[in-house]
């Protein structure tokens, strides 16, 4: 009997293969240009931005923390990737629809749901609740196209928003 990991996974990922566009937006999402390089162009912004020297400097602080946080994140991300090397689902024997290139490195934790939650949390700390909010709904969005390409389980992810809110 599979886990309840694995049955999510096989069930959300089941969904590929289904309807053709939504595989090729899933597809465009999952990639590591489009959220990444959209949740960078905030952080760009917000260091650029703000109305006089009291905002701008607190927008700053946030972009300060957030690259702060990426770099802690992808430190802790590593050392648990080695610690517990999980295979990807495709590589573990399961019926994978594999709706996006096959990443071989481990699997546990997700780097991109934790590089996407560090993001959104640090604006979130930062007092931007609206700003901070529509990046964790990106966050989401992105983790959840990962699990639908098949190149991580719902805990991979799960794992990830966990270091990545830390």
């Amino acid at each position: 009997m599979a886990s309840p990991d694995v049955s999510l996974f096989l069930w959300i990922n089941g969904l590929a293969g289904q309807v053709a566009w939504v595989d090729r937006a899933m597809g465009v999402i999952t990639t590591d240009s489009l959220v990444p390089v959209t949740m960078a162009l905030v952080l760009l912004c917000l260091w650029f931005g703000g109305h006089g020297q009291a905002s701008r400097a607190k927008y700053q602080r946030t972009v300060i923390l957030a690259g702060f946080g990426i770099g802690l994140t992808s430190l802790f991300v590593q050392l648990l990737s080695h610690l517990s090397p999980w295979t990807r689902p495709f590589l573990a024997g399961h019926e994978v629809t594999l709706v996006f290139y096959p990443p071989h490195d481990p699997s546990f934790p997700s780097n991109t749901a934790a590089i996407g939650m560090t993001i959104a949390t640090a604006v979130l700390l930062g007092g931007m609740r609206r700003l901070g909010l529509a990046l964790l709904g990106l966050a989401v969005l992105f983790s959840f196209a990962r699990i639908y390409t098949g190149v991580h389980y719902p805990l991979d992810v799960l794992g990830g928003w966990a270091v990545g809110a830390l």
